[in-house]
């Protein structure tokens, strides 16, 4: 984690220091669930791969001929068809707790981000009112947005999709000619699925920090106070991985209630609420997070 930014509003400055690592904890929070939701995808893509390997050996051993597994023999009484249908179905049985692990554990993602981001600030600014709660509906609202035109929910769908026709291409491709060995038809399908397994982890990490940004951004608006006013600022992941635009970025301090503004690169000019979410090429792959700040009303 970065070193806390500058802080310009000296009134604060112990309680921007609390702020700031409580929100650190946050963060640190949210990457262990994505590692746990990780290590949950492996053990789910390892029952999908064993499940295949079933399926794909019985039917070497029903239409081999001499070791191999032709296109010819596929293609008679509609075994081809049969042979499809038990990959689709093992997909669909397999994805189904990938897709309820991802967007299950998103969840908590949300949860624990709104709860740790409100309980933060109401302690370091002393702050006389009752934490305002996050509803079930919203929650979903948050899960449903889309990014890049597609929500969680429909990126899982559409993965589920595409592994089912490279799956089907495999068989297909690898039967046609000479036809293939049981172990040649597996070795295609485990780099099949192992592929999309570590494409999945890529979707949960950078939909976590997507959530991540869109609840503090949530969690921030409508907490203050008479005489205080709350910020936000951009910290970067501080290493040599971060894009040269959001290293210009790094501690942008802005009202709560307003937005990041790009200062280079292509989306100069490009408005945001948080890191990650500004609907542009910025935001897969970003690691920034935010942090909020508490200054006297009017202090610049």
């Amino acid at each position: 984690m970065s070193e806390p930014p500058y802080n310009p509003y000296p009134s604060y400055n112990e309680q921007n220091v609390r702020l700031h690592k409580a929100f650190e904890a946050v963060v640190s929070a949210n990457e262990r669930a994505v590692n746990a939701m990780q290590k949950g995808l492996a053990g789910d893509y390892a029952r999908l791969l064993r499940q295949l390997k079933s399926v794909v050996s019985a039917a070497h051993e029903n239409y081999s001929i001499s070791g191999k597994l032709s296109w010819a023999e596929l293609q008679r009484y509609e075994r081809i068809k049969k042979l499809e249908e038990q990959v689709d179905k093992a997909i669909k049985d397999n994805y189904s707790n990938i897709r309820k692990r991802v967007i299950s554990d998103q969840k908590k993602v949300i949860e624990q981000t709104y709860d740790g981001s409100v309980q933060a600030v109401i302690s370091a600014a002393e702050l006389g009112i009752k934490p305002p709660g996050l509803t079930g509906a919203r929650i979903q609202e948050i899960l449903n947005k889309p990014w890049s035109g597609v929500s969680l929910a429909e990126r899982m769908y559409l993965r589920q999709t595409y592994l089912g026709i490279q799956l089907k291409g495999s068989i297909r491709r690898g039967t046609l000619g000479e036809g293939e060995t049981f172990s040649e038809s597996m070795k295609n399908i485990k780099d099949y699925v192992t592929k999309d397994y570590a494409g999945t982890k890529r979707v949960a990490e950078d939909s976590a920090h997507q959530y991540q940004s869109d609840t503090t951004a949530e969690a921030l608006k409508g907490l203050s106070e008479k005489e205080i006013e709350l910020t936000k600022t951009w910290v970067t992941a501080g290493d040599d991985r971060v894009r040269p635009s959001h290293v210009d970025m790094d501690g942008q301090t802005v009202l709560a209630s307003e937005q990041f503004e790009f200062v280079s690169g292509d989306n100069k000019g490009v408005k945001t609420e948080a890191p990650g979410i500004s609907a542009s090429d910025e935001d897969w792959g970003c690691r920034c997070w935010v942090v909020a700040g508490i200054r006297k009303k009017g202090e610049e």
